[in-house]
């Protein structure tokens, strides 16, 4: 069954424009035009954001599904937390 590209994103005349996220279709040929609107997004909101997404982020402590517990959380700077809540 093909994929309806129009259904990606609002119309141009929406309130919504731009703010829907891509979503990949399986289809190997499609991933590179997804890889660039994912990117546009991702960037579009926070711009070190898609840094994250690249390299990922790491904290001691951090369990399997990247996640610490309470006390834990409460142990991190102010920098690593805004981080953290970026990473979720």
């Amino acid at each position: 069954m093909p994929f309806d590209y129009n259904n990606i994103n609002p119309s141009s005349n929406s309130e919504y424009r731009g703010r829907k996220t891509p979503i990949f279709n399986g289809d190997a040929a499609t991933f590179e035009w997804w890889k660039d609107k994912i990117y546009s997004h991702i960037i579009g909101i926070d711009e070190e954001l898609w840094d994250i997404v690249e390299e990922g982020v790491t904290f001691e402590n951090m369990n399997e599904t990247g996640r610490l517990s309470i006390a834990n959380k409460k142990l991190l700077s102010a920098a690593e937390k805004k981080t953290y809540m970026r990473h979720h």
